[in-house]
C-alpha cells in the first residue's frame, strides 16, 4: 500500500490561453504526462494562486480533464501584481507539483 502523498515523477507543464488580468475568468493549459511520457487521465488537478507580496490573497481553480492527459483551470485574479501560481496533481495516491511566477495587469 502506497502512503497518501507520495512523490508521483509527474511532468507538469501549464501556461494561460489569455491574457493575465484582473477580475476575468483567466484560463490555464495544464499538461499531465506520468514517469513514462504518457499523459495522466482522471487525476485531481488543483491550481493555488498566491500574491507574491501578499500571502494572504489567494485563489483556487480545480482543473478539469479536456483530453486525454490535459486540463484546464480558470482562477480569477482579484489584484494586479507578481502570483504564484502552484498546480498540484494527485493519482494513484501519489502527488506532484510545480510553481511558476506571473505578472497579472489590471
Amino acid at each position: 500500500m502506497i502512503a497518501q502523498g507520495t512523490e508521483g515523477n509527474y511532468k507538469i507543464r501549464f501556461e494561460p490561453t489569455a491574457k493575465l488580468q484582473t477580475d476575468a475568468d483567466i484560463p490555464f493549459t495544464i499538461t499531465v504526462t506520468d514517469s513514462r511520457l504518457q499523459p495522466l487521465t482522471s487525476a485531481k488537478v488543483h491550481m493555488t494562486c498566491r500574491l507574491a507580496d501578499d500571502t494572504s490573497t489567494e485563489v483556487r481553480a480545480e482543473g478539469r480533464m479536456v483530453t486525454a492527459g490535459a486540463y484546464v483551470a480558470k482562477p480569477r485574479f482579484p489584484k494586479a501584481g507578481t502570483w504564484d501560481v502552484r498546480v498540484e496533481v494527485t493519482w494513484n495516491d501519489k502527488m506532484s507539483s510545480r510553481t511558476i511566477q506571473y505578472n497579472v495587469t489590471d
